[in-house]
């Protein structure tokens, strides 16, 4: 903001980057419609990418419009009842505190992990029934905190990522993430989830190469960790109409 206050709206900050503090400039950068490519940071956890880290804009509008089909307003109904069992372990959660002080960030965090484990893994991770945090949410958090303190030094997390012993924990997650897709894949639910509608699109490529592979894994986490507050402030909306 210092920089802004001194140069104006639109500030160079690297030799191809561009710091932007202009509100009417939002839609043009961020809309479907927009020419505009994502930077480099979205190159942070290669060679795994989701749906939000692809640079490619067909690529993209390809895994977008598959998306969209999980988030449709059929799909939410859809969802509905098993969402509303979390909501009904969430308020009894609270209640059963009574007077005392409730970690209520803490709930609503095990809440939306519980929520989408059902949903994208096919089983919840219980952390409103035990009380706890899964080992997955603090692994997930942890390597989503790794990558913001380099998200300005995009090149060296890469390097990170290759040395024995500071990679542990995102070698570890990614290992955990291949198995769970791979258990998935493997015992598809007997009532379809959102993740039922990527691994469709997956299954329908006419050649998927190991990047392919790799790419669902990526897409797979994004559902179930991020995809979890996107997925209730849908369901909301629908709720309101």
């Amino acid at each position: 903001m210092r920089l802004h206050k001194t140069y104006g709206d639109i500030v160079r900050v690297g030799p191809s980057e561009l710091s932007v503090n202009d509100p009417a400039l939002f839609h043009s950068i961020h809309s479907k419609s927009s020419t505009f490519t994502k930077g480099p940071w979205y190159n942070l956890m290669h060679p795994v990418v989701s749906l939000h880290m692809i640079r490619d804009h067909d690529e993209h509008s390809r895994w977008r419009k598959i998306w969209d089909k999980g988030f449709s307003s059929k799909a939410l109904r859809e969802y509905e009842p098993r969402v509303a069992f979390y909501t009904e372990q969430l308020l009894k959660r609270i209640v059963c505190n009574g007077n005392q002080t409730v970690n209520v960030t803490a709930l609503f965090k095990y809440y939306s992990f519980d929520v989408m484990g059902d949903l994208a893994f096919g089983r919840s991770f219980n952390m409103l029934r035990d009380g706890a945090a899964h080992k997955y949410m603090k692994s997930s958090h942890d390597n989503m905190l790794t990558a913001t303190a380099f998200s300005h030094l995009v090149w060296i997390f890469p390097i990170v990522k290759k040395i024995p012993g500071l990679n542990y924990g995102h070698v570890q997650l990614q290992k955990w993430l291949t198995e769970r897709v791979k258990q998935r894949r493997e015992s598809p639910p007997t009532t379809p989830d959102i993740f039922s509608w990527l691994l469709n699109g997956f299954e329908n490529l006419d050649h998927p190469t190991p990047q392919d592979e790799v790419n669902l894994v990526g897409t797979h986490t994004w559902s179930s960790s991020l995809g979890g507050e996107f997925l209730l402030l849908n369901l909301s909306m629908e709720a309101q109409r």
